[in-house]
């Protein structure tokens, strides 16, 4: 006998029906077969048992004790088993907690079998997991982790609740079945996937609901799946902030651009809604142009321009002013202010605008090489101090630098935190100006005369002089001619003809006469020889000797000259 196909509703609720196959139902009288199942009328009310009209050639006795759940009254439908085909007066005994049971049984195996669902009321909690209830029957175990489609924080809401779930396993001998829900959702979200690509097709706009925002785009849930709005397909221009074009949970409506069923992707649009500005934009702008805009992004190298809606431009940090003046941009300007920029130049392939704020403004170094060309004297206030510089403000923006080594000639102990004070006007000249660097030499001793070079004029190329030996090093020797100058005796002008040891020649305090061999006003620098100084003692003797002879030079010997001295310089 075929197995009759039971329906998912409650035993006891009034519309229950197992949909008896036709082959079960006779006109006339049923079979009376030990373990057949029938649905029968509860026809009479007895003390311990209940009469069945189940459609055989006698009624069935349900005993009190074999009913599924407590409680019948006359006219109530029953699903029964014959348990025994002739019981007391002849009738069969009917049980309907074994038909209940078979009938549940089968509903799982099929289930199982042909991959179908049952319904069944989660009822109670366990560790690892719910217990369910089949048919108010059967009892089932359900693992957490087959709940739901995602982890449940709150799984108390489940609970007293019935669900359509899959049969993972069962053994009726153990009376154990495993259950999931969760298999179940899968397998209907996978039947509506389906349906869902196979309505969709790019180019096409539907409706959808954000569901989570993060920094690359927004995620749109279809319904079925969810579709990615990448943040490059939200607006023509730049995005720095999603959630300054989609709200959380908002309804939008986006294009489908892209459509991978394979990995249950959907790439989607917004900006398709309007029109690319960047199409004929040279049509509105052109390199030369000057314009306002508007200030949306400060950055370390530059700002960032917004033109209009969707249309940018950066203006490079060396574009922004004649004069930097500050550490980062940001000190300076600031997002959501209006700024004067020129165009200077437009890149349609890359939507790149390159823009200038300074060139729309009077270039400050043409006017300061105009106002202070180099020897200028000026006067100027004194605007910052640090330990070897002083600065002072020269037109807006415009600094002059006035280095430690360029305020007085004399450098020991100059201490500038005392000497100048902020808002002080100090005298100086103009030394240098390099507008490229943007930067403003001034010095204030080249004011006045350099005492060194006066000292160092009284002593010629040529003259010879008479000073004190200072320091000896490897390469030479310094020697003091007076307060304030020195010179340099370098080793090789120490002995004609030869490389000597500066110590075995010269010693500290000794004095020497030298001859002054090189003069640089400009370093600072006076060049010396002791080898030279010998020489030209050596022809002025010769020159005097011949005058006192008044002979032919050419005819003078050594011996003529050193006489006595002559056997004493052959040993040397």
């Amino acid at each position: 006998m075929a197995d009759p196909k039971p329906t998912m509703l409650d035993p006891e609720d009034e519309d229950f029906d197992y949909e008896t196959p036709p082959e079960e139902k006779i006109d006339d009288v049923v079979e009376i077969e030990k373990g057949a199942i029938y649905s029968g009328e509860v026809v009479q009310l007895q003390d311990d048992c209940a009469v069945i009209d189940f459609g055989g050639p006698a009624d069935g006795i349900l005993p009190f004790d074999k009913l599924q759940q407590g409680g019948v009254s006359v006219g109530d439908e029953k699903l029964v088993k014959i348990i025994a085909e002739e019981h007391e007066g002849g009738c069969p005994l009917l049980s309907e907690k074994e038909a209940v049971a078979d009938r549940s049984w089968e509903l799982i195996a099929e289930a199982y079998e042909k991959n179908g669902f049952v319904e069944a009321k989660i009822f109670k909690k366990i560790k690892g997991g719910f217990l369910v209830r089949i048919l108010n029957y059967l009892t089932a175990f359900m693992p957490l982790s087959h709940l739901s489609l995602s982890r449940k924080k709150n799984t108390d809401k489940y609970l007293d609740k019935t669900f359509k779930m899959k049969v993972l396993e069962f053994d009726r001998a153990e009376e154990n079945v495993v259950v999931s829900r969760r298999e179940y959702l899968e397998e209907k979200r996978g039947e509506e996937r389906k349906k869902f690509f196979e309505s969709l097709e790019p180019g096409q706009w539907i409706k959808g609901k954000v569901k989570n925002i993060v920094n690359f785009g927004a995620f749109i849930n279809l319904g079925p799946v969810d579709g990615l709005l990448h943040k490059s397909d939200i607006a023509w221009g730049p995005v720095r902030e999603v959630n300054d074009y989609v709200e959380l949970h908002e309804e939008i409506e986006v294009m489908v651009l892209e459509i991978n069923q394979e990995d249950d992707k959907v790439s989607l649009g917004l900006k398709q809604k309007y029109p690319d500005p960047w199409e004929k934009i040279t049509d509105r702008y052109e390199a030369g142009l000057t314009t306002t805009g508007e200030i949306v992004d400060v950055w370390s190298d530059g700002i960032f321009v917004r033109l209009e809606k969707d249309v940018e431009g950066k203006i490079p940090e060396e574009e922004l002013a004649w004069t930097k003046t500050w550490e980062h941009p940001e000190e300076q300007f600031s997002r959501g202010s209006k700024i004067k920029v020129k165009i200077l130049e437009i890149d349609e392939a890359r939507r790149h605008v390159l823009l200038s704020h300074k060139q729309t403004q009077k270039n400050p170094w043409k006017i300061l090489q105009n106002k202070f060309p180099r020897g200028t004297v000026l006067a100027a206030p004194v605007v910052d101090i640090t330990s070897d510089t002083v600065k002072v403000q020269l037109l807006e923006n415009v600094r002059g630098r006035i280095k430690k080594s360029n305020i007085g000639w004399k450098q020991d102990n100059i201490d500038l935190f005392k000497q100048f004070k902020i808002g002080q006007q100090v005298r100086c000249k103009v030394l240098r100006m390099e507008p490229d660097s943007q930067r403003v030499e001034l010095g204030i001793k080249q004011m006045l005369p350099n005492p060194w070079v006066k000292k160092a004029r009284k002593y010629p190329v040529g003259s010879a002089v008479e000073g004190t030996v200072t320091t000896v090093l490897q390469f030479g020797a310094f020697v003091k001619i007076e307060d304030e100058l020195e010179g340099l005796v370098h080793v090789s002008e120490m002995v004609e003809g030869k490389r000597v040891n500066p110590f075995e020649i010269v010693s500290e305090g000794e004095k020497v006469m030298v001859q002054v061999i090189g003069l640089d006003e400009k370093e600072r620098k006076i060049d010396l020889s002791i080898k030279e100084y010998k020489k030209h003692q050596e022809k002025q003797q010769m020159e005097e000797y011949m005058q006192e002879k008044g002979a032919d030079s050419s005819n003078v010997t050594i011996g003529d000259l050193l006489g006595d001295k002559l056997p004493d310089a052959l040993k040397g």
